[in-house]
């Protein structure tokens, strides 16, 4: 006869968990990260890492997982930490110098059970833009000023920018031909101008571990301050 700790053990054994306690044990979704390039800070560009795992519960439990970019500790991110789109995630920031960058990089998260990574080409290489003509050019309506993008096997999915001067904005969306930006000076008032172009794109991802989406976003930006006359 089972006495009644007994039956209680039992059927906590054949109940077992249902959360998570390591890395090996997630459904994981989807490994991304973005990386943005700002042309005021040129040589420090901002990156995220997240790792976003199916979890059908009220809250996300915690686990003991660690990231890397190329082998340089990420800190882990308590904002982008949590429950998001009826799953959890894990996320990471870069807060230290990986050094030059490299043809790959590969982004890992790992723990004491395993770990999930994926590669993407040119991660680090810089995104910002620079013009055809330089700072503190005179221009005039109708001139043509490109920006090449730098990274060929990037995929470009949104540009925008604008002519700024002062509180006077005026938006345009530049054209996007053979791998370069290209805006054509409007007509404006004379004087002092400064042009911003912004570009959302999507790095090429050369290897995903997971069974999972994996996917890299880069965002590029070019400045140029100019006279109009």
């Amino acid at each position: 006869m089972r006495t009644p700790a007994l039956a209680l053990a039992i059927g906590l054994i054949a109940c077992g968990s249902d959360e998570p306690e390591s890395l090996r044990e997630l459904d994981i979704t989807r490994m991304s990260t973005t990386v943005d390039f700002d042309a005021a800070m040129p040589d420090q560009p901002q990156l995220v890492a997240s790792l976003a795992y199916r979890l059908d519960a009220e809250a996300c439990p915690e686990l003991d997982v660690a990231a890397d970019l190329d082998g340089v500790a990420l800190t882990a991110s308590p904002g982008g930490t949590g429950k998001a789109n009826g799953g959890c995630h894990l996320g990471f920031v870069l807060d230290a110098d990986v050094g030059p960058a490299g043809s790959e990089s590969t982004i890992r998260f790992h723990d004491a059970s395993g770990e999930a990574s994926f590669a993407v080409t040119s991660l680090l290489q810089s995104r910002v833009l620079m013009p055809s003509v330089p700072q503190g050019s005179v221009v005039h309506a109708g001139d043509g000023i490109t920006f090449p993008w730098p990274v060929d096997s990037d995929s470009i999915e949104h540009i925008e920018g604008a002519f700024v001067a002062g509180a006077e904005e005026t938006p345009l969306e530049p054209s996007f031909v053979d791998r370069e930006l290209r805006v054509m000076v409007p007509s404006l008032a004379p004087g002092p101008w400064t042009l911003s172009v912004g570009v959302l794109a999507h790095g090429s991802v050369a290897r995903c571990d997971a069974d999972a989406e994996c996917k890299a976003t880069v965002l590029g930006e070019g400045v140029l301050s100019m006279t109009i006359e």
